[in-house]
């Protein structure tokens, strides 16, 4: 595993892009550069992405505390960086699901694919909702065999914040119920 992460992290830091290329790419930016969240957010269009405007905001302030002076590597580096999360959290519910192996082959693909690489390498909010809702569905797996209320907690907690970011991630509630039938009857 460590390997594809090497690789995955390889092609994703290094490949961030240098300007706001896709859809609302330059209006995010702007918004990152924003003072203050609620100004931010007043600003923004529909649908309102107010957790990854908020991450943005939290690196456009922590580059510049470092004295990086650009401002779109750190808009980017926010995608990277919870990309490479949502593929470490992939890896591991796979891994409870199928096992070791299956989760590292599936790890390949994910790495390559060049739809995941563009909106993991340029200023989109995509990479923040697969991560928001991968965690919501591994711990929501863990709370599945292991009955514990804290975990499902964290899954709703997960699961709201990635509402909250994207209301459009409710087209993704079916899969909650396919795992809680996949674990009741898997063998």
């Amino acid at each position: 595993m460590e390997t594809v992460i090497i690789i995955f992290l390889i092609t994703r830091f290094f490949f961030l892009a240098g300007f706001p290329y896709f859809y609302d790419g330059p209006e995010y930016l702007r918004l990152s550069q924003e003072k203050n969240l609620t100004l931010a957010l007043s600003k923004s269009h529909q649908s309102l992405h107010p957790i990854y405007i908020l991450f943005t905001q939290l690196a456009q302030k922590l580059f510049k505390f470092i004295n990086f002076t650009d401002s779109v590597t750190p808009v980017t580096f926010v995608s990277a960086l919870f990309g490479t999360l949502a593929i470490i959290c992939f890896y591991f519910l796979v891994k409870r699901l199928f096992g070791k192996k299956t989760a590292f082959l599936s790890l390949i693909p994910l790495t390559f694919f060049p739809h995941l690489w563009l909106i993991q390498t340029n200023i989109m909010h995509e990479s923040m909702d697969h991560f928001l809702l991968l965690v919501s569905l591994l711990f929501f797996d863990i709370f599945l065999t292991n009955k514990k209320t804290i975990s499902v907690l964290v899954s709703f907690l997960f699961l709201i914040l990635s509402f909250i970011n994207f209301s459009g991630n409710l087209i993704w509630t079916p899969i909650f119920f396919g795992l809680y039938i996949f674990r009741k009857y898997k063998k």
